[in-house]
């Protein structure tokens, strides 16, 4: 509702989970934040909507990273919002004395998948270039002792992403279960990770009720997102 999107550049196109991890994800006096694959530029740009912090989101893919740069020099808050075409690893390589208190990422999580022709939407989807182990890295080297890191994943890739986490000293303190309706299965997980462990509060999200109305509780979180609500 206070900014637009432009999407047809990217490989990855918006996607309802995406949606809610922008919407969902704390942000409670985060002040430097980080958003890893930013794509179109949509989580920085929700999480500028709803708080004061300097957003700094880093984009490999040169297309998405100029549709990215164009949609954050429409926005309210293109002074807060830094963007930088490369690599995760190289920018933490350049920048190993930055500190963040909350990063944020909907990372791609196919591994030995059979891919498609598309090769923006193969590199959207794919982890060849950003593996959990290099996530994890960037994540321990840049997220500061306090800070915490809201990741979304589909629910096997999130175990295997928690197993590997802790062996990082990253442990899950809250987790948010997302399914289509209340007879589907779970397709989505966002789950939130600090340095400190803490017994895991699990809280669940039904996109839609069994007349196909949207559930009320997701009208509720992107409420002040969509124009539809």
């Amino acid at each position: 509702k206070q900014f637009g999107i432009e999407q047809k550049l990217c490989g990855m196109k918006i996607c309802t989970d995406a949606c809610i991890l922008g919407a969902w994800t704390p942000t409670d006096n985060a002040q430097r934040i980080l958003d890893i694959g930013t794509g179109t530029g949509l989580l920085s740009l929700m999480i500028a909507q709803r708080s004061e912090g300097t957003i700094e989101a880093v984009e490999i893919d040169p297309a998405a990273f100029q549709q990215a740069s164009d949609n954050f020099s429409k926005s309210l808050w293109n002074n807060r919002l830094h963007l930088h075409h490369q690599s995760i690893q190289q920018y933490m390589e350049k920048n190993q004395g930055k500190s963040f208190d909350l990063i944020i990422s909907n990372p791609p999580f196919y591994t030995n998948h059979q891919q498609t022709n598309d090769y923006k939407r193969n590199r959207a989807h794919h982890d060849d270039e950003l593996p959990f182990e290099d996530l994890l890295r960037s994540m321990d080297l840049m997220l500061s002792q306090e800070g915490t890191a809201s990741i979304l994943l589909p629910p096997r890739q999130m175990d295997e992403f928690i197993k590997l986490a802790i062996s990082f000293s990253f442990f899950p303190v809250q987790k948010l279960q997302i399914s289509d309706n209340v007879q589907k299965p779970i397709i989505r997980e966002v789950c939130l990770f600090k340095r400190q462990p803490s017994p895991i509060k699990i809280e669940e999200l039904t996109i839609r009720e069994e007349n196909g109305e949207y559930a009320p509780n997701y009208k509720k979180l992107l409420k002040d997102y969509l124009l539809i609500f």
